[in-house]
């Protein structure tokens, strides 16, 4: 929710008045852009800091006016390497997560997304559609898993149990 703490602007009935310029208002994810006469934004505008705008009879209120704006999901290959390119949207608007291709790491497959690099906040999909870009914008980390290979044994002619065993890249 948006911070508050701007001073009303007072005046007599059909005086000249000048509104707020909006310094003091703030809404992570969104820039103020103007004031509205209702709270959907669908009346009359006026812009911050308008001046020569008269007074009605009983004042008015004006709500604030939003604009989302750009925010970064950035992605850490997390132990791993390679790059991969911010995927950039508006708060609030819906974006593709990366698929993940760029990363790599000796011995592991990347999994998922997650938003702490220990694997224990929220996971994401890799390449995950309709994601809500959130305000502030968001860092994920790769979520990577061992590999398990399978190592077959030949006894050369000779007898070998078990004749495999799987593996996981790592593991002793």
């Amino acid at each position: 929710f948006p911070s508050h703490d701007i001073a009303n602007t007072t005046g007599n009935t059909a005086s000249t008045v000048s509104l707020s310029d909006g310094s003091g208002f703030s809404r992570t994810g969104y820039s103020l852009s103007k004031w509205n006469t209702q709270a959907d934004g669908l009346g009359t505008d006026y812009t911050l800091g308008q001046t020569n705008v008269t007074m009605p009879a009983g004042g008015i209120s004006l709500y604030a006016k939003w604009t989302a704006v750009s925010q970064n999901i950035t992605y850490d290959s997390n132990n791993g390497s390679g790059t991969i390119a911010n995927t950039t949207g508006n708060t609030a608007t819906t974006v593709t997560l990366s698929d993940g291709t760029g990363f790599s790491r000796t011995g592991y497959s990347l999994s998922k997304w997650n938003t702490q690099a220990n694997g224990l906040g929220t996971d994401y999909t890799l390449g995950q559609t309709n994601v809500t870009m959130p305000a502030g914008g968001i860092s994920l980390y790769a979520k990577w898993t061992a590999n398990v290979y399978i190592v077959y044994f030949n006894g050369q002619y000779g007898t070998v149990s078990p004749n495999y065993i799987d593996y996981t890249y790592g593991s002793p």
